[in-house]
């Protein structure tokens, strides 16, 4: 069901709509137990790791890191103690992510915080700019090197977003496309998943306009899961969004592909051809 998983994004990212579709199908029908979690944080929580929703994690145990600061993916860029000081993050740096999120849309605050309690000293602490905090056990602040929050892959939200977006792109959206991209709205507004609300759900849509939804429930469903890059390069649009943080602003379009290692190229004795740019 993994390989399945992987295969359905590889053929999302090779634009074969009809496979990416197939693939997804056995994801969600295959009978696997996959589902999503009621509650977003849970993605997140220590004691539900591995669960309905996680079809591929990296895991994490306590003080695997070592550092005194981080025991999980993004700590130590993101919280290195109770400290008032100015996150490292840069991504709350700007104002695509945490100002962009609606009202009642739990995603935000499950991602980022403006204040974070000290457990130990019962400190409240505010924080100039939010801090990413995804990756926080929030029931051990008081000890950030002990986090054992797991990093997820590849989670069922991601496929049902998937075949959302390649159903749309094969012929526009359909009835089956837009129960895929409501049930992860409803969740991120903790609204009952499997029920239809007319305050969250999207209708009306034209081809266009659902694809820049779908790009938009992304951004704000998988910050900091290591999704973005890969979308926006599959959404031809990885040059225009990178350069809008300033620090980035040397992306060009040979970004778009990785280089050929000289050693595999040195294999074919006619000479494979390097990517362009590099």
């Amino acid at each position: 069901m993994l390989a399945k998983a992987i295969l359905a994004k590889v053929y999302l990212t090779r634009k074969d709509w009809p496979n990416a579709i197939a693939k997804s199908r056995e994801v969600i029908d295959g009978g696997y137990g996959y589902a999503l979690f009621e509650n977003f944080q849970d993605i997140f929580t220590k004691t539900k790791k591995n669960g309905k929703e996680h079809i591929f994690s990296v895991q994490f145990e306590p003080n695997q890191a070592g550092n005194g600061s981080s025991g999980s993916t993004f700590q130590a860029t993101s919280f290195t103690g109770f400290t008032a000081t100015e996150p490292a993050d840069i991504i709350s740096d700007v104002a695509l992510f945490y100002d962009i999120y609606a009202a009642g849309d739990t995603r935000r605050d499950v991602s980022y915080a403006k204040q974070l309690l000290n457990p130990a000293t019962g400190t409240l602490y505010t924080f100039p700019k939010p801090i990413f905090k995804k990756y926080l056990d929030l029931t051990n602040l008081a000890t950030p090197a002990n986090v054992a929050i797991n990093f997820p892959v590849i989670r069922y939200a991601d496929i049902l977003l998937s075949l959302a977006e390649a159903i749309n792109e094969q012929g526009g959206p359909t009835a089956e496309a837009y129960e895929l991209i409501n049930q992860v709205r409803r969740r991120a507004f903790a609204k009952p998943i499997t029920t239809p609300d007319a305050t969250v759900d999207l209708v009306g849509l034209t081809q266009t306009s659902f694809r820049a939804t779908i790009q938009e429930e992304r951004k704000k469903e998988f910050v900091q899961e290591g999704q973005r890059w890969y979308d926006l390069v599959r959404w031809g649009t990885l040059v225009t969004e990178v350069k809008k943080v300033t620090a980035k602003n040397s992306v060009s379009e040979r970004n778009n592909l990785y280089p050929i290692p000289q050693s595999e190229r040195n294999i074919d004795p006619v000479g494979l051809p390097q990517n362009p740019g590099y």
